[in-house]
C-alpha cells in the first residue's frame, strides 16, 4: 500500500509522499474499466470453477476412495507444471489453426478459420479455469473430507433421501471450503496479467 504513494522515476523507486497515482486512476476513464474486467474475470472463474470442481471433490471425497490418492497426485503433479508453457498451449489451441478450428471445420460448423475464439474474456476465463483448477479442488475436497459420515447416516436413517442428506447436510458443511476455492481463485484470476496478454 505503501507504494501505491510512491512514484518510479528512471526504474528506481522515489520514496516521496505522492497522490499522483491514485488521481491518475480516478480521473481516467480507462481504469475503472479495467478493474471492473478484472473483477469481472475473477468472479466468472471463481463461479465456474467451483461449479467445475465441486462434482470432482466430492466423487473423489465420497465415491473414488480406491483411486484417490492417484487422481490427488495428478492434480498435484499438474501444478509443477510451467504457468507460461500451459497458457501458451492455450494459445494454441484456440488460435485460429489450432485444435478447436479444426474440429469446428471437421465437424462442418465452421465453414474456414475463425479468431474469434482468441482475446475474449472468455478464452481467458477459460484459460484461467484450466490452470487454477487444482488449487479449487483441494479446499472443497479437504472440506467434505472432514465431514462425519455419522452425520450422513444419520441423516439417512431419519429417513432423508440422497438429494435432501445433500441439500441439508453436506451442501452446508462443505461450504467453508466451497467459499476458500471461491475467494482463492477470485484473487489469483482477477490479479493475473500474464493471462490476458497472451
Amino acid at each position: 500500500l505503501l507504494y501505491s504513494f510512491w512514484t518510479v522515476r528512471e526504474w528506481d523507486v522515489v520514496r516521496v509522499w505522492n497522490v499522483a497515482n491514485y488521481r491518475d486512476v480516478f480521473s481516467s476513464p480507462v481504469y475503472p474499466q479495467l478493474i471492473l474486467r478484472s473483477l469481472g474475470v475473477g468472479v466468472a472463474t471463481a463461479v465456474l470453477s467451483v461449479v467445475v470442481v465441486y462434482p470432482l471433490a466430492y466423487t473423489l471425497a465420497f465415491r473414488l476412495e480406491k483411486y484417490r490418492d492417484l487422481i490427488l497426485f495428478l492434480l498435484a503433479i499438474s501444478l509443477f507444471g510451467n504457468y507460461v508453457v500451459r497458457i501458451y498451449a492455450w494459445r494454441s489451441i484456440l488460435s485460429s489453426n489450432g485444435l478447436v478450428n479444426y474440429v469446428l471445420m471437421a465437424l462442418g460448423l465452421a465453414d474456414g478459420p475463425r479468431s474469434y475464439l482468441m482475446y475474449t474474456p472468455w478464452a481467458v476465463v477459460l484459460v484461467l479455469l484450466n490452470v487454477y483448477i487444482p488449487f479449487a479442488t483441494l479446499p472443497i475436497f479437504s472440506a467434505l473430507l472432514n465431514i462425519e459420515r455419522d452425520l450422513l447416516d444419520a441423516a439417512s436413517d431419519l429417513g432423508a433421501n440422497p438429494l435432501r442428506t445433500f441439500l441439508q447436510v453436506t451442501l452446508p458443511l462443505s461450504m467453508p471450503g466451497v467459499v476458500a476455492a471461491f475467494i482463492f481463485i477470485f484473487l489469483l484470476a482477477a490479479g493475473d496479467f500474464v493471462t490476458p496478454e497472451l
